[in-house]
């Protein structure tokens, strides 16, 4: 802990994480304050890539960074019954109206999925590492960091998410979708509407991997096989997930799967391309690092990515949340509206 204060004290890149169920928090802080970007994925270190693969993936060196591992000394996590949530409204009429363009454009034939988000504001008195200490107690079960650089800036998240894991030769991607409130009642059970968004983004991820690997001289996919469709939670809300998984014979190939696979449906849309554009030309602002990736790459031959989910942007005081949901031809933008509403409640719960 001491040694991530005086990173802190010096202005030194670094960033600090947990995976899911772990104990241990992973520690990388770069040695210089230069901004290194991927050329080919084939680099060795930690990766942070924006929503836009059209602008650069930063990553920090292992060769070019120290790396360390620490055990949290435990505090108390967040008592639920404690935090009281103000309705908050702001952006409200922006976003009901963005939803509604979204289902017009699909009902045109356009895509069959969008993914809209918006962001919430709010100031803070904590500093961000006490913030990341709330994230790790208050959510074991997702991947929780604390990234910074300070001439990038500073973001933090719990995502529930992977993106594209890789272990020795066994590689493990996620269909993610679907939200409700993680109320504890015994006799859920998912909409058509969840169920069908689900399904989109499973089918999304297995035809365009089959693909890929159709169109490279060599085949470097097999065995793929999918998991039957379970209810994950992820702090206040649960989503329908579906576990793909397989062998990779040629891991020079990892490059290609990361651009077929991000942005995935679940936080973009179907198909892809024409949905990414209607997302960066009518949100109406920048997502940054929000639906990105980040996480280990080429480590001890593994790679360990996640979906840059239920994260926020620090800039001084204030917090910047940024949260989605995704958009079919059934969506009720009035409820869209609520889903993003309680989806800020899993960041919101450790700032305020």
């Amino acid at each position: 802990m001491n040694r991530i204060e005086e990173i802190i004290k010096e202005n030194k890149p670094f960033v600090a994480y947990r995976k899911s169920g772990e104990s241990l928090v992973n520690t990388f802080c770069q040695e210089t304050d230069e901004v290194h970007y991927i050329e080919d994925f084939t680099e060795k270190g930690f990766v942070f890539a924006p929503f836009d693969s059209s602008n650069k993936t930063i990553y920090f060196p292992k060769d070019n960074s120290q790396f360390f591992q620490f055990e949290l000394t435990e505090t108390n996590s967040l008592p639920k019954e404690s935090i009281v949530f103000d309705l908050d409204e702001n952006g409200k009429e922006f976003h009901i109206s963005l939803v509604e363009k979204g289902v017009s454009t699909i009902n045109q034939g356009d895509f069959e999925k969008v993914v809209l988000s918006r962001t919430v504001e709010k100031q803070i008195s904590d500093q961000p590492f006490q913030i990341f200490q709330k994230l790790l107690h208050n959510y074991k079960h997702a991947f929780v960091y604390i990234w910074y650089h300070p001439k990038v800036g500073t973001w933090l998240g719990a995502t529930p998410e992977t993106l594209f894991k890789v272990k020795e030769t066994k590689f493990t991607t996620m269909s993610l979708a679907g939200t409700a409130l993680n109320d504890g009642n015994s006799d859920f059970s998912w909409g058509e509407k969840e169920i069908v968004e689900q399904k989109i983004v499973t089918d999304f991820i297995i035809q365009n991997l089959k693909t890929a690997n159709l169109e490279e001289e060599e085949t470097y996919l097999e065995n793929m096989q999918v998991s039957k469709p379970f209810t994950k939670e992820a702090g206040n809300v649960k989503h329908i997930c579906s576990l793909i998984q397989g062998e990779i014979k040629e891991k020079k190939h990892l490059g290609k799967i990361i651009e077929t696979l991000h942005p995935t449906p679940a936080v973009c849309g179907m198909p892809k391309e024409i949905s990414k554009q209607f997302i960066l030309k009518e949100e109406n602002y920048d997502r940054k690092f929000y639906t990105g990736f980040l996480g280990e790459l080429n480590l001890n031959e593994n790679t360990d990515l996640y979906v840059n989910l239920r994260c926020m942007e620090i800039d001084n005081n204030i917090a910047k949340i940024y949260v989605g949901g995704g958009i079919t031809d059934g969506s009720v933008p009035e409820l869209e509206w609520k889903e993003t509403v309680n989806k800020s409640r899993t960041m919101l719960k450790v700032v305020l």
